[in-house]
């Protein structure tokens, strides 16, 4: 138990000599647990910024891709027109299914088929694309997710 008089040794510190005083005193120790606590704030903080660019981006995009989209007469112009918006993850699922789809439909008709031509795919084709967006779905999903786990990891384990 402390008397009146007697004051812990850091309050005596920062009463006496500030902050640089109570540094000039710390062990190596206690150095190098500022530094690892400083080098985890400066990557967090450093996630934090990249995650704001790439999710605003990602929202700017994706909200003009799907105005474009929606505004499309066939699958052709949309996909000539959404490309702009490389930013979107939409952008990339849709690019993933166009292309599934072009390659079954060419497989299907060969160069025989003729412009404005409709044709028909199985369930099986389908099921195929539906496929190939549900893993380009997730993939962007771990894009946009990367670092995340980090940043939790840090902001649990900091004081």
């Amino acid at each position: 138990m402390l008397m009146e008089w007697e004051l812990p040794i850091t309050k005596v510190l920062l009463i006496q000599g500030g902050l640089w005083e109570l540094l000039s005193h710390m062990s190596f120790f206690g150095w190098l647990i500022l530094l690892v606590l400083l080098v985890m704030s400066l990557m967090t903080w450093g996630i934090i910024l990249n995650k704001w660019k790439v999710y605003k981006a990602a929202h700017a995009d994706g909200a003009r891709f799907h105005h474009t989209f929606r505004r499309r007469s066939s699958v052709k112009e949309a996909h000539a027109k959404c490309m702009l918006y490389k930013s979107s993850p939409m952008t990339r699922v849709f690019e993933e299914g166009y292309r599934e789809w072009e390659s079954l439909i060419a497989a299907k008709n060969g160069t025989e088929r003729k412009p404005g031509e409709i044709v028909k795919l199985e369930p099986d084709e389908m099921e195929a694309i539906d496929r190939i967006l549900e893993k380009e779905s997730n993939e962007q999903i771990k894009l946009l997710e990367k670092n995340v786990a980090f940043l939790a990891t840090a902001a649990n384990s900091a004081p």
